[in-house]
């Protein structure tokens, strides 16, 4: 009979990006991590969302706007297995933040 693995690690990405109009486009994407083992079982899930406006100009010059870590999650872990070792990282994240930029193209 097989035994079960120490740990177990998921990580889920997805992203939809849609173009209603044109020069608009709306992107929102997703991450789901997931561990379970020795330590205690970690889930996190982190979502982001841009839309973007293209300029009708000679120039490409986009417009844009970020809405990153929709979810305001604000610690991930992270933990790995082997035959020697468990490792548990944690890290601190930034807070929610919407971030507005133009971008030229030259």
């Amino acid at each position: 009979m097989a035994r079960p693995p120490l740990a177990v690690l998921q990580d889920h990405h997805a992203s939809v990006s849609v173009f209603p109009v044109g020069r608009h486009a709306l992107t929102a994407a997703a991450d789901y991590y997931a561990s379970r083992g020795p330590a205690a079982p970690v889930r996190a899930v982190f979502a982001d969302l841009t839309y973007r406006y293209t300029l009708p100009t000679a120039r490409k010059i986009d417009l844009e706007v970020r809405w990153n870590n929709i979810f305001d999650t604000r610690q991930y872990q992270y933990g790995s297995v082997s035959q020697f070792a468990l490792v548990q990282n944690t890290y601190q994240l930034r807070p929610a933040q919407v971030l507005a930029l133009v971008r030229l193209s030259l």
